[in-house]
């Protein structure tokens, strides 16, 4: 943690989200709604968003970085970015598990939810029931998870996005680990 001048001081700050988006957090409430700031801050790390000024959620350019830099920022965008398909198609390219935190309309969107499982078939859990119940999609998500060059580590929760899923580098589906062994 940093002292409160720190916090306050614009161009530490600036330097420290350089270095690591997360920083943002502890910065203060007034560059945590300037521009520069949240946008250095989202491009080193585009989850960052979450720690950034409300009004940059509704930003449909800084939002499209962030998810461009990392799928799972679109957790942190607005209802109405949530529900445009660019941008979750965006998120979507750069992580198929971001498929969560789209909008309801599109987790039920088929060609947008093929998209997401043909890259990785974990994401089918976080279409609409309706395709999660549909034959094809359920079919090439059994594809995608073949997959794996190494095959499953053991005992995988689908639900759980933090399980490894396979021996050779220890990488979830969710992306946040990837250790090799």
């Amino acid at each position: 943690f940093a002292s409160e001048r720190f916090q306050k001081d614009c161009n530490t700050v600036k330097e420290a989200v350089k270095q690591n988006g997360y920083a943002l957090k502890f910065a203060s409430t007034r560059l945590q709604g300037d521009y520069t700031i949240v946008h250095e801050a989202v491009r080193q790390n585009g989850c960052a968003l979450k720690f950034a000024s409300e009004r940059f959620q509704h930003d449909s350019a800084l939002v499209r970085g962030a998810v461009q830099q990392n799928g799972f920022a679109l957790e942190a965008a607005s209802a109405r970015l949530k529900n445009e398909r660019s941008i979750v198609q965006e998120a979507l390219r750069q992580n198929s598990l971001a498929l969560k935190f789209a909008s309801e309309r599109l987790r039920n969107d088929r060609a947008l939810v093929m998209e997401a499982v043909k890259q990785n078939g974990h994401a089918l859990r976080f279409a609409s029931e309706k395709l999660q119940e549909d034959r094809a999609l359920r079919q090439i998500a059994s594809e995608s998870q073949r997959e794996l060059p190494c095959g499953p580590v053991g005992p995988y929760d689908p639900y759980d996005l933090c399980t490894p899923c396979c021996r050779c580098c220890r990488c979830c589906p969710c992306g946040i680990t990837n250790t090799k062994l």
